[in-house]
């Protein structure tokens, strides 16, 4: 096992897969020690093996920013973006559409129009009928995101990532 295990971590896979795989294999181990036939052959300690180190866990773990467009090169491209054809306009307001409202692309790409709500500017994403992220709420005030985006208004609370 030690060479498997030192094996795996001179591999070319990252930290955070290992990371994931070890604890994948640690859950698995834990559960095993707890069926008949196996207690007296596996401890919940010996679960204990399949981790990194603290440095390689800390490295595996870490939320590294990713660059993003600003607001100002998003507005760029939507005004550069042709919009001669009705694909073409399409495409522009699903871009401004999207920044917007934050939304991800798997509710977008599921909303219908009885989800949009013009006269309060608002998108309501019922999980029943629009694909969501967990952490995404339920509706999206447009104006709030508005006052976000310029620094005005507190964020609401979850995660819009």
């Amino acid at each position: 096992m030690n060479r498997a295990k030192a094996r795996a971590a001179s591999s070319t896979l990252s930290k955070a897969t290992l990371h994931s795989t070890l604890n994948a294999l640690c859950t698995f181990f834990k559960w095993l020690a707890d069926k008949p036939g196996f207690k007296s052959r596996i401890t919940y300690s010996d679960a204990d093996y399949f981790s990194l180190s603290k440095k390689d866990t800390r490295i595996a773990t870490t939320n590294r920013e990713r660059p993003v467009p600003t607001l100002e090169q998003i507005e760029h491209v939507i005004r550069t973006m042709p919009s001669k054809s009705e694909i073409e306009r399409r495409d522009r307001a699903i871009i401004a559409f999207t920044i917007l409202t934050g939304a991800r692309d798997s509710a977008i790409a599921s909303l219908r129009l009885k989800h949009i709500n013009l006269v309060d500017r608002v998108v309501e994403q019922d999980a029943r009928e629009v694909k969501l992220h967990e952490r995404l709420p339920e509706a999206v005030g447009v104006n709030e995101l508005h006052e976000l985006r310029r620094g005005r208004a507190a964020p609401p609370s979850g995660d819009h990532a």
